[in-house]
C-alpha cells in the first residue's frame, strides 16, 4: 500500500509519461477536506502481481487523540504479499494524504489459514515545514517513529524504528492516469536524512485530492490512480 508498504533507478521505474504543468503556478493548495463515501481505485504492481486497491473514506475518527481521516481499503485479488485482504488507514487531518502521516495501518488476512494481523501506528514530528499549504519549490522534514506489532501464527512480535526524512516538492506534472484521465499534480520526493538519493516519489492532485501515482524507489513497487469519485 501508499502509503505504507510503497515508496534499482528511478526514472526508469515509472510507468507513466510526465509532463510539465504550470496549472498551480504561483497558487498555495490548502489541506484536503474529505466526505464519506469518497472514493479511489489504484493499480498496485508489486513484486510482479497487479492488484486493484478500493480506498473508502468513512468519515472521521479519533486516534490517540489525534483527529483523523479514515479509509477501509480493500484488495482484489485478495491476497496483497500472499497474505493480507483489506486494511483500514488513519491520517490526522492536520497533515493530509502524503507519507509521512499516517496515524495508523491496519491490515487483516491469513497465513497458513490461521488470522494474521499487521498494525503500524506513527508518531510523526515536522521537525521543519509542513506540507500544506503546498507549493512548488517547499520543503518540508520529519522525524517518525515507526511502532509494528504483527500476529502470525498465534504469536505476536512488535518493533520499533525512528526515521528522518526531507520531503520536497520538486515540480509540477501531468500524470495520465488512464480512465482516471490526466491530472495536474504536484511531483513530492521523499530523501533520508543525509542522502540526496530519493527513496520514494509522490504525485499528489489537488483536484483528486488525493496521491495520483506513488513509486517506491527501492523496490520497484508502483501504485496509480485509475479513478475517483469525490462527495
Amino acid at each position: 500500500m501508499k502509503r505504507m508498504a510503497l515508496v534499482a533507478v528511478a526514472a526508469s521505474l515509472i510507468l507513466t509519461p510526465v509532463l510539465v504543468s504550470d496549472t498551480y503556478a504561483g497558487k498555495e493548495v490548502n489541506l484536503p477536506t474529505y466526505a464519506a463515501g469518497d472514493q479511489w481505485v489504484y493499480r498496485l504492481e508489486s513484486y510482479g502481481v497487479e492488484y486493484l486497491l478500493t480506498y473508502i473514506c468513512k468519515g472521521s475518527d479519533v486516534v490517540d487523540g489525534r483527529n483523523c481521516w479514515m479509509f477501509d481499503v480493500s484488495y482484489n485479488p485478495p491476497s496483497y504479499m500472499g497474505v493480507f485482504s483489506n486494511a483500514t488507514i488513519w491520517y490526522e487531518k492536520q497533515k493530509g494524504p502524503l507519507a509521512p502521516s499516517p496515524v495508523r495501518v491496519q491490515l487483516w488476512g491469513s497465513f497458513q489459514g490461521l488470522p494474521c494481523v499487521l498494525c503500524i501506528e506513527n508518531s510523526t514530528e515536522f521537525i521543519r515545514g509542513q506540507p500544506f499549504p503546498m507549493e512548488k519549490g517547499m520543503r518540508f522534514e520529519v522525524r517518525t517513529t515507526t511502532k509494528t506489532t504483527q500476529t502470525r501464527l498465534g504469536e505476536t512480535s512488535t518493533a520499533e524504528q525512528k526515521s528522518e526524512f526531507t520531503y520536497r516538492v520538486e515540480g509540477k506534472d501531468v500524470i495520465d492516469a488512464g480512465p482516471a484521465g490526466k491530472l495536474d499534480c504536484f511531483r513530492i520526493v521523499q530523501y533520508p536524512k543525509n542522502s540526496q538519493r530519493p527513496a520514494y516519489v509522490e504525485w499528489y492532485s489537488p483536484e483528486a485530492k488525493n496521491i495520483v501515482q506513488a513509486q517506491n524507489v527501492m523496490t520497484g513497487e508502483v501504485q496509480i490512480l485509475r479513478s475517483y469519485s469525490l462527495k
